[in-house]
């Protein structure tokens, strides 16, 4: 079974993310009601989202780790991690 690499698992994990927001926005501009009580469509669409977010936060410490040497492994976690 083949492996799947950290880049595709980051922009996976993004890709949930956004999706998840996305839908939740579109379903919102519908007029789709998401809030009240009985209504588990919102609930798994935040969680969705937030899963997607903790996912791509965690493969961002991991994934420059990897990339960079010891001597500029600092510096690149950093600066990767300004935008975030």
């Amino acid at each position: 079974m083949p492996l799947t690499g950290r880049r595709l698992t980051l922009v996976g994990s993004y890709a949930l993310s956004a999706l998840s927001l996305l839908s939740m926005a579109a379903l919102s501009a519908a007029g789709v009601e998401l809030a009240g009580p009985g209504t588990a469509l919102r609930t798994a669409l935040t969680i969705a989202a937030k899963c997607g977010a903790a996912a791509a936060f965690q493969i961002s410490y991991i994934y420059p780790t990897e990339l960079f040497p010891p001597a500029v492994r600092t510096s690149a976690i950093g600066v990767a991690n300004v935008p975030g």
